[in-house]
């Protein structure tokens, strides 16, 4: 009985040891854009406008929706969708819609969570821009997102970074693509940088019982 007793004991300190260890967070997904934006994201080009020539001069490419790109005076890189347009006689320029999707994401706890950093880099015209956020677990098109956005700014800080979290706890126990939309109608340059989707280390759970102990999934 007393072997039986320990054992049951050091069992159920290894089943707290593992408690702990599954309340540990981690990060799922991160992405800093230090060498540009990754081959796994997916990006569209939706508005199709002509590029202002200072996008251009910026280093933009037609039909390009988001770049890696280098802060001014920093060694910081960042993901970057253009937000002035040529202006064409007789037309009316449209907001942008530039698409940065991001691969798949197992959301495992309602303690999950998005974190993000954002700017609007306008030196000329020092207006904003805006974005959306939207989740799909459908895939990685934008057709695809048949929910509302879960966070929409029309003026993201001007010059400066501003950090953002947000709940995904709707979506735990589902696999999630994200996407970063550039939708402004002002601005020049929106930046995304630090993208981190962090939650509960996954570990299996240990059940003891006076007669056995097992592992459950």
């Amino acid at each position: 009985m007393k072997h039986r007793a320990k054992s049951l004991i050091a069992v159920s300190l290894l089943c707290c040891s593992f408690a702990l260890q599954a309340q540990e967070q981690i990060d799922y997904y991160n992405v800093d854009f230090s060498e540009g934006i990754p081959t796994e994201m997916t990006t569209y080009d939706l508005d199709g406008q002509a590029l202002h020539y200072t996008m251009i001069q910026a280093g933009f490419k037609q039909g390009q929706a988001w770049i890696g790109k280098r802060e001014d005076k920093s060694q910081n890189r960042y993901a970057a969708s253009a937000c002035r347009y040529k202006e064409i006689e007789g037309e009316t320029l449209g907001a942008s819609d530039d698409w940065l999707v991001l691969p798949a994401v197992w959301v495992r706890d309602e303690d999950a969570t998005l974190s993000w950093r954002g700017a609007s880099f306008s030196t000329k015209l020092e207006t904003a821009s805006g974005y959306k956020v939207c989740i799909s677990t459908m895939g990685t098109k934008p057709e695809d997102v048949i929910s509302e956005s879960v966070f929409e700014t029309t003026e993201e800080s001007v010059n400066s970074w501003t950090q953002h979290s947000l709940s995904l706890k709707e979506y735990a126990g589902q696999r999630i693509y994200i996407a970063f939309v550039n939708n402004s109608t002002t601005g020049e340059i929106l930046g995304i940088d630090d993208v981190v989707v962090a939650g509960s280390k996954g570990l299996c759970d240990l059940v003891v019982n006076s007669d056995r102990y097992i592992f459950e999934h």
